[in-house]
C-alpha cells in the first residue's frame, strides 16, 4: 500500500479548532497462485476529512467529525461522529458519549485471493454508540472508568464455510447483521512520582443476528495489566500482563466446523533508555513464561521473544 496524507490543523477563535485534511491510498494485489487467479489488482481511494472541536464551556466541550472517500469501486461514502464531553470539576467526573457511522471496503485479499476471495463482497457499514464515565479519587492517585459500546454492522466480513464438500470450501462472505456490545473498565493507580499502575478488562458480546451465533475469534474476556517504573526522564522498564478468555474459532481441518479456543495468560516486560534528547534505547520481551497458546485455532504463537535496538528523532 502507498499512502500520500496532509494534515493541517487551526483554530480561528478561543472555543473553536479543527483538524482537516486530505488523503490518498494506492492498495496493490499480486498473485502467483493458481491459474484461474487475479494476477494484479490495484484500486485507489480519495478521502477529506475534519475534526471540529468545539468548547462551549470550560467544562462542556464536543467533537463532530466526518470524512468522505472515494473508493475507485464502491464509489463516495460518507461517514460522521459526535463525540460530547462534560466535566463536573466539584467531584472529579467526566462523562462522555459518542455516536458515529463507519465504512470499510473489503481488503484485496478478501476479493481476489485464490482460495479466500469473493468478488461479491460488498463494504462493511457501521453504527456505534459509546457512553460513560471518568472518576478521579484520592487527590487524583487513582482515576477509574468504564464505558459501555455497542456496535451495529451491515455486511460484516469473515471468513466462513460455504461448502462442507469435500473437499470443504472456506471463502470470505458478508454478514448481513452483526452486533458487537459490552463494557470496558479501567482504572490507574500513581502510588508515588515514579510509578504507575493500570489496569483493564473488556466484556464483548459480539453476534452474527442472522444465524443467531457467536463471532469468531472475539473472546468475551479480555484483561490486562501493567506496573510502570519511571527511574529517570525519558527512561522507563514496564511489567505488563494480558489475558484473553475462550472464544469461538474455525477448523480448518476434518470434520470442519466451529471449535471453541482456549484462554491464554502472557507476561512481557518493555524498557526504555534514554542516552539523550534525539535517541532512546529499547528493549521488550514477549511471553517472558515461554507459554504455548494460540490466537487463532491451529497457529502457535512464538515462544519467549527478545527485541532490541534504537529510536531516534530530529
Amino acid at each position: 500500500r502507498d499512502m500520500l496524507d496532509w494534515v493541517h490543523r487551526f483554530q480561528p477563535e478561543s472555543f473553536y479548532a479543527a483538524t482537516a485534511g486530505a488523503e490518498i491510498s494506492s492498495d496493490l494485489f499480486k498473485s502467483y497462485s493458481t491459474p484461474g487467479g487475479t494476477p494484479e489488482v490495484n484500486v485507489d481511494n480519495r478521502a477529506i476529512f475534519v475534526d471540529n472541536q468545539f468548547t462551549f464551556t470550560p467544562d462542556f466541550f464536543a467533537s463532530i467529525s466526518g470524512r468522505v472517500d472515494d473508493h475507485q469501486t464502491f464509489g463516495a461514502q460518507k461517514t460522521w461522529k459526535f463525540a460530547p464531553v462534560y466535566n463536573i470539576a466539584a467531584t472529579g467526573t467526566r462523562l462522555k458519549g459518542t455516536y458515529g457511522t463507519g465504512f470499510k471496503a473489503p481488503s484485496l485479499f478478501d476479493l481476489y485471493d485464490t482460495t479466500y476471495g469473493n468478488r461479491a463482497l460488498t463494504p462493511e457499514k457501521s453504527r456505534s454508540y459509546e457512553l460513560g464515565f471518568e472518576q478521579n479519587a484520592l487527590a487524583n492517585k487513582v482515576t477509574f472508568g468504564a464505558t459501555w459500546f455497542h456496535n451495529s454492522i451491515d455486511n460484516l466480513i469473515v471468513v466462513d464455510l460455504v461448502d462442507p464438500g469435500p473437499p470443504a470450501v472456506y471463502q470470505s462472505v458478508n454478514i448481513g447483521k452483526a452486533r458487537t456490545q459490552g463494557v470496558e473498565s479501567t482504572v490507574t493507580w500513581y502510588p508515588a512520582a515514579d510509578w504507575t499502575v493500570t489496569g483493564s478488562h473488556t466484556f464483548t458480546q459480539a453476534d452474527d443476528m442472522q444465524a443467531d451465533k457467536r463471532l469468531v475469534r472475539r473472546p468475551k474476556h479480555v484483561a490486562t495489566a501493567g506496573v510502570t517504573y519511571e527511574y529517570a526522564a525519558g527512561s522507563d522498564i514496564d511489567l505488563n500482563f494480558r489475558y484473553v478468555g475462550l472464544s469461538k474459532d474455525i477448523d480448518f481441518n476434518y470434520p470442519y466446523g466451529r471449535v471453541g479456543t482456549k484462554g491464554f495468560t502472557t507476561l512481557g516486560v518493555n524498557t526504555n533508555y534514554r542516552l539523550n534528547e534525539n535517541a532512546t534505547l529499547y528493549g521488550r520481551i514477549d511471553n517472558l513464561l515461554d507459554k504455548r497458546y494460540e490466537e487463532v485455532y491451529g497457529y502457535g504463537m512464538p515462544g519467549v521473544s527478545l527485541f532490541a535496538g534504537v529510536k531516534s528523532n530530529f
